[in-house]
């Protein structure tokens, strides 16, 4: 192992990929406590071991978001934004829109999710051509503790990037959110995560789509 350069800011919620052999991390929070979101974005050349500023999205700052590359294109899709909430402090904002990004074409707005996600499997996994988003977090569980929290939801969306469309693909095994996602022989793995808030998990599945 190997100390390399470090990221020009502080983060955590962020998310990264890698394209070109280069390495791309967008969004996140600087500050403690999820009280600012990040709209930029850095890129890492391991060639020369140095940092640069990349195209900030022109949008909403998020974290926990969920990304992923196909060719020479990054895909933003989701996460978690803020707004001011009613203690003075900023509170959370589920976000559906959807965003990629090439060195061609710059940021480009894409149709939004069909419902909210966050927090899933990222990067998300890429299999014959399309995105999936494996469960995370939807929003539609609300005003529990984490002691009775029901869990993340177990949905899964797909989308086309040909089409521009997205489409319900169906229920998944289990459901887990905040955990990283691999493609390996044709199969989705993701690795441990949180069953809910504060439940971990040591499970890892392999998922075919």
């Amino acid at each position: 192992m190997q100390v390399v350069a470090p990221l020009p800011t502080t983060l955590t919620g962020h998310a990264a990929v890698v394209m070109g052999g280069k390495v791309y991390v967008q969004g996140g929070s600087i500050a403690p406590g999820e009280q600012d979101a990040e709209a930029r974005m850095w890129v890492y050349d391991p060639e020369a071991d140095t940092w640069s500023d990349g195209e900030p999205m022109p949008c909403r700052g998020r974290f926990l978001q969920q990304m992923a590359t196909i060719g020479h294109t990054i895909y933003v899709l989701g996460g978690i934004g803020l707004q001011p909430g009613d203690n003075g402090r900023m509170a959370r904002e589920m976000l559906t829109d959807a965003w990629s990004w090439s060195a061609e074409t710059g940021w480009r707005r894409l149709a939004h999710l069909p419902h909210y996600c966050g927090a899933a499997p990222t990067p998300a996994p890429v299999i014959d051509g399309r995105i999936y988003l494996l469960g995370g977090d939807d929003a539609t569980v609300k005003g529990f503790t984490p002691q009775n929290h029901p869990g993340f939801h177990n949905q899964s969306l797909c989308y086309c990037p040909g089409s521009d469309t997205w489409y319900d693909a169906g229920e998944i095994a289990v459901a887990r959110a905040v955990l990283p996602c691999a493609v390996w022989n044709g199969m989705a793995v993701i690795v441990n995560g949180e069953q809910r808030p504060g439940k971990r998990s040591n499970q890892v599945w392999g998922a075919k789509m």
